[in-house]
This record gives structure tokens, C-alpha cells and sequence, in this order.
């Protein structure tokens, strides 16, 4: 739960390739613009992460298999204006899942 001063934003990374699905354990990093402090987050089996950010503007990253995201709409936020947005990247990644044989 955030404290008083403390501001959520969550981050949802997906295929943007394939079956469009969340990966699971994409790194995601925030940089803090007044410090350029980096902070590493890795999200959940439905491809999200919800961070806890104090007041100030930060710069948000994400990245899976060795590519990077492709954000959609701005990856820098300001908090305490930007409280519970979601930030949603996607990832060439091109999930694809055949059951059988190919004929």
C-alpha cells in the first residue's frame, strides 16, 4: 500500500508481435530524473509491475529477451499527477504456439 507520499504507476509489457500476450519477467527500469537513479522491476506472469514513486518526474524503460519495448504514448511520467496510470510497452517478440505436427 503507498504511503502519503508515495504514487503508484503500474507498467504492462506484451508481445507486440504473435499472440499480443504479457511476458512474464520483462525488465522494467525507472529513472529518476532528479537524481539519475535507476531502479529494476521485473513484472508478473500477467506481464505487469505496479511501482510505488515519489513526488518528481521519472523516465520509465522496459525490455524482454534482449529487445527493447516499444512504449505506447510517453514513457516519462510526473507523480504526483500521473497517480495510477498504466504505462504499456510491447516487445517484438512474436509469441507463437503450434500443438501438432506442421502438414
Amino acid at each position: 500500500m503507498a504511503s502519503e507520499n508515495m504514487h503508484t504507476l503500474t507498467v504492462q509489457v506484451r508481445d507486440r508481435d504473435g499472440l499480443h500476450l504479457p511476458i512474464d519477467r520483462a525488465e522494467v527500469r525507472v529513472c529518476y530524473t532528479d537524481t539519475d537513479a535507476v531502479r529494476r522491476y521485473w513484472t508478473d506472469r500477467d506481464g505487469r509491475v505496479c511501482i510505488d514513486l515519489g513526488p518528481g518526474d521519472h523516465v520509465v524503460e522496459a525490455s524482454a529477451f534482449g529487445l527493447p519495448g516499444i512504449v505506447r504514448g510517453d514513457s516519462a511520467v510526473s507523480m504526483p499527477k500521473d497517480h495510477g496510470r498504466t504505462v504499456i510497452f510491447q516487445v517484438p517478440v512474436g509469441y507463437n504456439l503450434m500443438v501438432g505436427s506442421p502438414e
